[in-house]
């Protein structure tokens, strides 16, 4: 008992050094990414009693992808008023999974003398490969809760011991796993069928009656039903829709699309991150082994094996479904990046590379990987040489920027008690400061734009814009909001000969260029006359009226 524990705490301590040396690498973020503000919208709300709105009094949406997580987060920050306490949540569900993942390997290659090798090899890899930590720590996302659940999912199969007295145990701990899965991701229902399917298979090769294991898998299986069914009603109940809003602002009908869209998401997160592609050859190999008939190897190992090339590439299939993710670093793929290190190793065993111990094989493949992991994301670590920018430090900024344009427009906007509602395509940061309505016209947060279009076609992940509705939700201001001191350099978008080449254009279909729209709207500068701030924006002319020209005084460009 005393050595687990002095385990843990090593786990921890090591977890505890890795988040901080990322959390120094970017500069130390408070506020997560973008994305995470828009979580912290609806957990505000929701904690202030307004429900799950993304403006207060507004529609209610589902504009977060995981209901736990949006829980727990309002749980916080009710009782804290902060949501630095998902820091901690996430920092303790990472240190979960790895003293699981070294105690499943320790006791799997049985040589004590190697563990700490063996562990810090883990962690050293997780550390050195950008992106694990970036996701599942700093982001502030549900993604540390989600990798927990799946990692923990995965080992509960690999220590699948029918002859064992904690059997029972076992397959309670897989039924509370996927019952709270259930109401962490939408991928999560698929996931619960994978995971009792292979939990029916292990009884099989274990040779359990038919009808005895349909009873065990039944009973595995009955409570991530009921989490299901209750899911559903509530959702279809109180929001109309069986998926999250986020699924059908992102996923387009077009199947056919998704998968040559999935597998591109998958050959470009492999040209960033080698493991990735290191890892597909090791569920090939993997297979292979399964499928020797030779009786060369271990039969629990081998299944073990099996059973991990089959749940990666499960994992590595799902965006074929989806069409993949726009943002950096696969992270679709990384909460299950422990386990896929945990299968490289395994796969290692099969070969004559003795990894309970430390030969020369072993360190040689152990140089041959740092090699492939670090050189391709060498500017990954350019801020320990000089202040690099990190590949999702942008995401950081983004929000970071969005905060700052709210507080800007509540200051500029003071003596207006009603302040004009704005149409963002970056929806986090800013719905979370600015004390009007935002209107997100890219759909995440918005029911009518993400029901608009069923095939979704333009930017990954931006794609949802439709104009008709923007003409039927028409916010007062909208395409760009900045807030200036003095006249200088403040321009028409239109004099930027690349203004077609911004993100916000080609998301938003050029409609700036649409002769409907400047019937609509007008390009203009409103100055404040008490603060002497100048706003840069798209306004809706009816609106115009509103503002006092005893406060505000209005310049077409």
């Amino acid at each position: 008992m005393v050595k687990k524990f002095s385990s843990f705490v090593s786990v921890v301590l090591g977890v505890c050094l890795a988040s901080l040396l990322y959390w120094f690498l970017y500069n130390k973020p408070f506020l997560g990414v973008d994305d995470a503000n828009i979580y912290m919208v609806y957990m505000k709300n929701f904690a202030n009693g307004n429900g799950f709105v993304y403006n207060d009094g507004g529609e209610q949406v589902e504009g977060f992808t995981s209901l736990l997580w949006t829980l727990i987060g309002a749980l916080s920050y009710k009782l804290f008023q902060s949501f630095h306490i998902l820091f901690l949540l996430n920092l303790l569900a990472i240190s979960s999974v790895l003293y699981r993942i070294t105690q499943f390997i320790n006791k799997s290659f049985n040589n004590s003398r190697y563990d700490f090798f063996r562990n810090g090899f883990l962690l050293a890899t997780l550390v050195l490969i950008p992106g694990y930590w970036d996701w599942a720590f700093l982001s502030l996302l549900e993604t540390g809760l989600w990798s927990a659940l799946l990692c923990h999912a995965v080992l509960n199969i690999l220590e699948f011991d029918y002859q064992s007295v904690r059997f029972r145990k076992k397959s309670i701990e897989l039924s509370v796993i996927l019952s709270v899965m259930i109401l962490t991701r939408p991928e999560s229902m698929l996931w619960v069928l994978v995971f009792v399917l292979v939990r029916f298979v292990q009884f099989k090769l274990n040779k359990i009656a038919n009808k005895r294991a349909a009873v065990d898998v039944l009973l595995i299986a009955i409570f991530p039903a009921i989490s299901f069914v209750l899911l559903i009603v509530w959702r279809l109940n109180y929001f109309g829709f069986m998926f999250p809003n986020t699924y059908y602002a992102k996923v387009s009908n077009d199947l056919l699309g998704n998968v040559i869209d999935g597998l591109l998401y998958f050959v470009k997160t492999s040209y960033g991150t080698p493991l990735f592609m290191i890892s597909a050859i090791a569920i090939i190999i993997g297979l292979f082994i399964l499928f020797d008939n030779s009786r060369r190897f271990d039969a629990s190992m081998v299944r073990n094996a099996g059973y991990l090339s089959f749940l990666i590439a499960v994992c590595y299939s799902i965006p074929l479904i989806t069409g993949g993710d726009h943002f950096m670093l696969g992270r679709f793929f990384q909460p299950l990046m422990p386990i896929i290190i945990l299968h490289i190793v395994v796969i290692i065993s099969f070969f004559k590379i003795d990894v309970s111990r430390l030969d020369y094989k072993l360190l040689l493949f152990g140089a041959a990987l740092v090699i492939l992991v670090v050189m391709p994301n060498r500017k990954f670590f350019d801020p320990l040489l000089n202040q690099g920018h990190l590949p999702i430090q942008h995401e950081f900024g983004i929000a970071d920027e969005g905060r700052r344009r709210g507080d800007q427009l509540n200051r500029f906007y003071q003596d207006m008690e009603t302040k004009p509602s704005i149409g963002v395509v970056v929806a986090g940061g800013i719905a979370y400061s600015y004390n009007g309505d935002v209107i997100d016209l890219l759909g995440l947060n918005s029911v009518a734009m993400a029901h608009a279009t069923k095939i979704k076609s333009g930017i990954k992940g931006h794609s949802s814009f439709s104009s008709t509705t923007f003409y039927k939700l028409l916010p007062e201001m909208f395409y760009i909001y900045d807030v200036h001191t003095t006249w200088s350099g403040l321009t028409s978008v239109f004099t930027d000969p690349k203004y077609k080449d911004k993100l916000s254009y080609k998301a938003l279909g050029g409609i700036i260029d649409q002769k409907e729209l400047s019937d609509l709207y007008v390009q203009v500068a409103v100055t404040n006359l008490r603060t002497n701030q100048i706003l840069h924006t798209f306004y809706l002319r009816e609106s115009l009226a509103k503002l006092d020209p005893q406060v505000y005084h209005v310049t077409l460009l």
